[in-house]
């Protein structure tokens, strides 16, 4: 008996249920949106770009010798700016990446020069400052989208990062020219010829 209700139950969903109505196209909300493909941006076309913005563009190769980006350097007020425009791998996004101060010796520099640049990253994100302790250097990179870029696009991205390098750089030298002043400043002698403490 218990076998004969299942049965009938099942019978009874599927027939009341029936096959699921088609979905039309037509109708708003019924059908899903196909995703489009994001265009991805190749060395070359970035290099087109660059020269299409003036900036005379210089091939910079990866470590295996292939050319992955473009080296450049502009004007900008009385600043000469150097990035770095890199291709990543997979072509989705182009890397601005550039040098900010080299360290000859690290204990001369003060806390208060690398405490501002990392308090700095919060204000001039999506760039970071960020350090390579092979090569002692302190660097600036940013990342943006590479679909549907255009110079027009990449400038505004520029800009903004431009605007970043600059604010770090100087407040980075303002805190190493007021370190050094104290220290100077401690080192002159006070009355008696002595330093003063």
């Amino acid at each position: 008996m218990r076998t004969i209700l299942f049965t009938l139950a099942a019978i009874l969903t599927l027939g009341l249920a029936g096959p699921a109505p088609a979905r039309d196209a037509n109708k708003p909300g019924t059908a899903e949106p196909a995703k489009q493909a994001l265009k991805k941006l190749t060395v070359e076309e970035l290099g087109e770009l660059l020269d299409a913005m003036g900036y005379n563009p210089k091939p910079v190769k990866n470590k295996d010798g292939k050319v992955n980006g473009y080296s450049t350097e502009f004007p900008s007020g009385t600043w000469t700016i150097r990035i770095d425009f890199l291709v990543t791998a997979d072509g989705s996004q182009v890397v601005l990446d550039s040098g900010l101060f080299t360290f000859t010796d690290q204990s001369q520099l003060p806390a208060e020069a690398i405490l501002g640049t990392l308090s700095d990253n919060f204000e001039i994100f999506p760039a970071s400052v960020y350090y390579i302790n092979q090569t002692k250097r302190l660097r600036m990179a940013m990342t943006v989208q590479s679909s549907n870029l255009t110079p027009a696009s990449l400038r505004v991205q520029v800009d903004f990062y431009v605007a970043a390098v600059k604010r770090c750089m100087t407040n980075f030298n303002q805190a190493v020219d007021q370190a050094t002043a104290t220290k100077e400043q401690v080192k002159k002698p006070g009355p008696g010829g002595n330093p003063i403490p």
